[in-house]
Parts: structure tokens; C-alpha cells; sequence
């Protein structure tokens, strides 16, 4: 994006809801626009927002191999509770092995 660009879009969603911005980012790229989610209280509140608007939009998550055992029971609600499947990746492991 130019900074031109960037200032239109400032201006245009001034004062909008962060629904207003999700409903033009779904429309203006539909199934390009992903959510990343840590399932923290933020992410939380993007995806059930972005769940209202579009149950298909596409969600995922980085698994390193090394998140607390409470991600794994909250990202297994957030399935259930939505019917979604969230799209995980994982590194390749001889890039976190000496981590």
C-alpha cells in the first residue's frame, strides 16, 4: 500500500466500528483475509466479530510446539463453540529445535 493509499483509508473509516473495517476487508479481499489468532482476550473478540459477519471466514493459529496446555483447551472451545475448524501451522522443526 502507497501512503496515499493508507491515508484514504484513515479517512474513510474514521469513526467506523472495527465491524464497518471487517466487513470491508472481507468484501474488498474475501477468502484472502485470514485472521491469526493466539486466543488471547483481543483475538478473542476479532474472531467472534469477524464469525458474525462471515461464519467462513477462515481463521488460523501458529503452533510452535511449546504452548501452554491451556491454548490447546481454549482453541478446542473456540472450535466447538463456533463449529470452525481453525487452521494451524507449525514450523518446521529443524528451524525451533535449538530454540
Amino acid at each position: 500500500m502507497d501512503e496515499k493509499l493508507v491515508e484514504e483509508l484513515n479517512a474513510r473509516f474514521s469513526g467506523k466500528s472495527p465491524e464497518d473495517v471487517i466487513r470491508w476487508a472481507l468484501d474488498e479481499f474475501g477468502d484472502r483475509v485470514a485472521l491469526a489468532n493466539s486466543f488471547g482476550a483481543e483475538d478473542m473478540v476479532l474472531t467472534d466479530m469477524i464469525l458474525a459477519i462471515n461464519p467462513d471466514a477462515r481463521i488460523f493459529t501458529l503452533d510452535t510446539g511449546r504452548l501452554p496446555e491451556e491454548t490447546y483447551r481454549v482453541m478446542a472451545r473456540v472450535q466447538e463453540k463456533y463449529g470452525k475448524k481453525i487452521e494451524v501451522y507449525f514450523p518446521r522443526a529443524e528451524d525451533v529445535e535449538s530454540m
